[in-house]
């Protein structure tokens, strides 16, 4: 056969075959149609799956064409019909749905405005996903500073752990303004105690939680032959396991092993590598406020390398980066224990798993406002650092302190301005008890106001326990014979705020020099059954900045507080004793305490 005509009917071959399997169609290369060619008037279609795997069309209509909606970025304006959408409006898991005309890709149904009644919402030229999503990463990543929280406060009781790291103000804009299709956050139907954990606790994205998902990726049917093609959905999942979390948009295109979705940013944050699934619809929720799609996990093809404000990335056979997370409990001599996966990022990961924690403890643990739970977080990291985090809750706020206890923990960890702590595994036990034993330091008394150095302090603590009698406990502190003569305070207080008190008074743990001091520094020291008395004495140093000078002479002191040094204070520390009650208690007072001079 001549070259000519064996060139013709190989390329006649391959057309053939390329219109019979649409799935490899699907990973050609695609004609696309930039801005320039768009006006007003062109109609064309989009795909999307409104139940099931299989995309379906759905008809659109150029409005406008925006240039310059924002520096370097364009919109065009459709307004779509059929699928059901002059019913539901456009719908929250559309997001990357591709928009095409005249058989050309456009770009990404990817934005609209709240409250619509009528299918309007915009499209992400492709041409913007291409040249944003394929750019190189930055050389430089986040870095984290302790300008954004005060350590002294990471074991304080009024101020748990987890609560340092939340978003400074998350209320939702009221204004009529255009705005990326928000992406449904899936989650199984929480309990409310772990909702409101979970709404508290996760970060600010372009998402929203969606409750109503309990499925998993194992044993879907046809999980394995599942492919992405254009109009498919798209999972990006955050836990699997014994629950799932995860969000759902659409795919735009497939190029042989990269995957164009959403046409919007999802987490905000490049860099990743999410697991992402291929997956199921359920069914589109209309609604009036917000329309959305519920969906399931079906098999996981690769990872999300990409998220930025065009759309996010993926690319086929990637590996996920995941942290395996057990979480056993027992109640009442029951044990159960979970696994999980949960997506591995430096500002998530401790969220998602005091989600997941809270919820596995909500379902199973039967935790009431009336109950006890004792709890120890295990951290295995890269590198043969571990955190061993042990200490106990009681009463309504139970579930609340161990979430942000978990999610302060693993946060300040995971992003400091050390070293970047990379977990290899999270392991939780819990332990339940049926009864609430929290108890409040109610009244103080000591049976001498006045103490000589050498001597020592009794203070009758009596305290209000929530299912039982009002207890009197007794603590001793024996009084330093070198301690200064003059008036003190004595301060009565919990474990935990012991421990927050010696953090404030030490430079050293205030500013910790490298990772495993900090380390030391957010490990609980006192128990949660102690009450602690706490007697203050000026050191007769100074500090300057995060140095500390103690038992400095007098003549010294003088120089160093002459007026050029700025960051001068007085340095102190404390003398304390501690007994251990059987309950979980909370509560601080102050006893004023004269120390007699040895002459007196």
């Amino acid at each position: 056969m001549p070259q000519p005509l064996r060139t013709a009917a190989v390329a006649a071959l391959c057309a053939l075959l390329c219109a019979a399997a649409p799935g490899d169609e699907a990973r050609a290369p695609r004609a696309t149609m930039p801005v320039e060619e768009i006006t007003p008037g062109m109609t064309g279609y989009g795909l999307t799956v409104i139940r099931g795997t299989k995309p379906e069309r759905f008809d659109v209509e150029v409005i406008d064409v925006v240039l310059g909606v924002a520096p370097g970025r364009n919109a065009i304006l459709v307004r779509a019909s059929g699928l059901g959408l002059e019913h539901s409006g456009a719908v929250a898991g559309m997001s990357g749905s591709p928009i095409y005309i005249d058989g050309r890709l456009i770009g990404a149904l990817s934005f609209g405005w709240p409250w619509p009644k009528d299918p309007i919402a915009g499209v992400t030229p492709i041409a913007e996903m291409e040249a944003a999503l394929l750019e190189p990463l930055p050389r430089s990543q986040p870095t984290a500073s302790w300008a954004g929280f005060d350590l002294s406060e990471l074991l304080s009781p009024e101020r748990p752990l987890g609560s340092l790291f939340k978003p400074a103000d998350s209320r939702q804009s009221l204004s009529e303004t255009l705005r990326p299709l928000a992406v449904p956050l899936l989650l199984p139907a929480l309990g409310p105690q772990a909702r409101r954990i979970a709404e508290s606790l996760l970060p600010g994205g372009n998402y929203f939680l969606a409750e109503g998902i309990s499925g998993s990726a194992a044993g879907a049917a046809g999980a394995e032959a599942a492919s992405f093609e254009p109009g498919s959905p798209l999972f990006a999942t955050l836990v699997s396991g014994d629950m799932t979390i995860g969000a759902i948009g659409t795919v735009t295109d497939v190029r042989g092993e990269l995957v164009y979705g959403f046409g919007h940013s999802f987490l905000g944050s490049d860099d990743v590598a999410i697991p992402m699934y291929t997956a199921r619809i359920s069914v589109i929720f209309p609604s009036v406020y917000r329309s959305f799609k519920l969906a399931s996990p079906m098999a996981e093809k690769g990872a999300i390398t990409r998220d930025r404000s065009t759309g996010v990335l993926g690319v086929i056979g990637k590996t996920p980066s995941t942290v395996p997370m057990r979480v056993s409990i027992n109640r009442a001599g029951e044990k159960a224990t979970f696994s999980y996966n949960v997506f591995k990022h430096y500002s998530m990961t401790a969220q998602l798993a005091a989600t997941v924690a809270a919820e596995s403890l909500t379902t199973y643990g039967g935790l009431s406002p009336d109950s006890t739970v004792s709890y120890r977080f295990k951290v295995a990291y890269s590198g043969g650092r571990r955190l061993d985090y042990a200490w106990e809750a009681a009463g309504a706020n139970a579930l609340s302190s161990m979430a942000n206890d978990l999610s302060g923990a693993l946060a300040v960890t995971m992003f400091n301005p050390f070293l970047r702590l990379d977990p290899q595994s999270i392991d939780i036990d819990f332990d339940v008890a049926g009864s609430d034993r929290s108890a409040v330091i109610d009244s103080v008394t000591v049976r001498e106001n006045e103490v000589r150095p050498g001597g020592e302090i009794v203070a009758v603590v009596k305290l209000k326990a929530a299912l039982s009698k009002t207890r009197t406990v007794t603590v001793r502190l024996a009084v330093p014979s070198n301690i200064l003569p003059g008036q003190k305070s004595l301060i009565v207080c919990d474990g935990r705020t012991s421990d927050a008190i010696d953090i404030q008074q030490s430079r050293r743990l205030l500013n910790p020099s490298d990772i495993d001091q900090l380390l030391d520094v957010i490990t609980p020291k006192r128990s949660p059954g102690e009450i602690v008395l706490r007697l203050a004495d000026a050191d007769r140093g100074v500090a300057i900045s995060t140095s500390e000078f103690p038992r400095l002479p007098s003549s010294a002191i003088a120089i160093l507080a002459a007026p050029e040094q700025g960051q001068l204070s007085a340095l102190y520390y404390s003398v304390s004793a501690g007994e251990v009650t059987p309950f979980v208690v909370s509560g601080k007072s102050v006893i004023p305490i004269n120390i007699k001079s040895p002459q007196e």
